[in-house]
């Protein structure tokens, strides 16, 4: 109805007549020439529609096997929904990986949707709570990946940028062991560009995020302590002084005075505390 009524507007302004036609009285007369048609209100809209057509219409909306335009609709609904839930929960790496931040990290109806993908809409696997490890992997980088706004220019693969409120665990996880192991910037960016981890640059913010925040808490407690330290874990020390002249060829000379101290501290697992008992 407001789309009519934009025509006949339209009309009028170039028939050069100076009328400005009301929508009341528009459905009004054209509900008196045709009987058989209805008026149906929906939000500030109207549909005027036949009698005869009513009963089409409906039989089209229930049937069972929909074409190709309803499922290109569903799958627009089913994007829309949820990518809304995965731009609203953000959490940001804090150094240290939970034991269920992959979990945590993504929506459940993403994690949902792409279990249903994997093994297939199953009411009985849609009950359980645990997901596989494929269904994690692949809803994390979905998130990862994920833009607000496509950009103009994507043909090349420098123009990927991702937003550091969409990490997710196994992307920073996959960067930050790759450049442990390998120290290879290469490795690191070939696997960001495949959208599979974090760019080198970010690897390295990381890395100087965690050396301050242990520089911090030593300011804060005087005490170097290790950053994977946990309470209520049973843990040895072995303290031994620096002494040891490493530019002495011979064993004259070959002690240095001074106080300083090396301490190494060892967590001991439940097996090896029982195996000494």
């Amino acid at each position: 109805m407001p789309h009519l009524y934009i025509i006949i507007n339209r009309c009028t302004s170039f028939l050069q007549r100076d009328v400005r036609v009301n929508s009341t009285r528009i459905k009004q007369r054209l509900l008196a020439q045709f009987p058989d048609m209805r008026a149906h209100n929906k939000g500030r809209d109207m549909w005027l529609v036949f009698d005869e057509d009513v009963g089409a219409a409906l039989g089209k909306a229930c049937e069972g096997n929909m074409d190709s335009d309803s499922d290109s609709v569903v799958l627009a609904r089913a994007a829309q929904i949820v990518r809304q839930q995965m731009f609203e929960d953000s959490k940001l790496f804090n150094g240290s990986f939970g034991k269920n931040c992959q979990q945590e990290s993504v929506p459940k109806i993403l994690l949902a949707l792409v279990t249903m993908v994997l093994e297939g809409p199953s009411i009985k696997d849609q009950i359980r709570e645990s997901s596989t490890q494929a269904a994690l992997s692949i809803a994390q980088l979905m998130k990862f990946n994920s833009v607000k706004h496509t950009r103009s220019q994507v043909d090349t693969i420098s123009s990927v940028k991702h937003s550091t409120a969409q990490e997710t665990p196994m992307p920073t996880y996959s960067g930050l062991v790759l450049h442990a192991h390998t120290r290879k910037r290469e490795l690191v960016d070939k696997l960001f560009h495949l959208g599979l981890s974090i760019s080198y640059v970010r690897v390295l913010h990381l890395s100087a995020e965690m050396g301050n925040s242990v520089c911090q808490r030593f300011y804060m407690e005087q005490v170097v302590c290790p950053p994977t330290l946990r309470s209520n874990v049973h843990t040895s020390a072995a303290v031994d002084n620096i002494d040891h002249n490493p530019s002495s060829t011979s064993g004259y000379d070959s002690s240095l005075d001074g106080c300083d101290h090396t301490v190494a501290m060892i967590r001991h697992s439940m097996d090896v505390i029982t195996q000494w008992l």
